[in-house]
């Protein structure tokens, strides 16, 4: 019998894509990079930072190569580029949809208050 995972707490996983999503932006602006450039300027820590680059590339968010002298550099890939897109996206759905919660709430608190003043 499987056991069943527990779920990861919500801030646990938006941390996880914070740190996504700003790797990915990072070489969204960038082509070919050194992963100790892309470490250093992340301010990532190094040993884990090399570590989570090597872990985008084998999940097909970065695409790694060789340059002129034979060092490793990393880029975006097509899947991080469509996980990217796929973020702002929902970011901007979810700030269109607390403005208008904003704009109701505030119609329906006008339209208490002016029930009220005529009480």
């Amino acid at each position: 019998m499987t056991k069943k995972r527990k779920p990861k707490h919500i801030s646990e996983l938006s941390k996880k894509n914070a740190r996504k999503a700003q790797v990915l932006e990072y070489f969204s602006r960038r082509d070919w990079t050194l992963p100790k450039v892309a470490v250093t300027t992340l301010g990532l820590n190094p040993g884990s930072g090399w570590y989570y680059l090597k872990r985008m590339y084998t999940r097909k968010y970065l695409r790694r190569g060789k340059d002129v002298r034979g060092a490793l550099v990393y880029k975006l890939a097509p899947k991080g580029s469509a996980w990217l897109l796929r973020q702002k996206q929902l970011k901007r759905e979810a700030e269109r949809a607390q403005y208008k919660l904003k704009k109701e709430i505030s119609s329906l608190y006008e339209e208490n208050n002016h029930t009220q003043g005529k009480a």
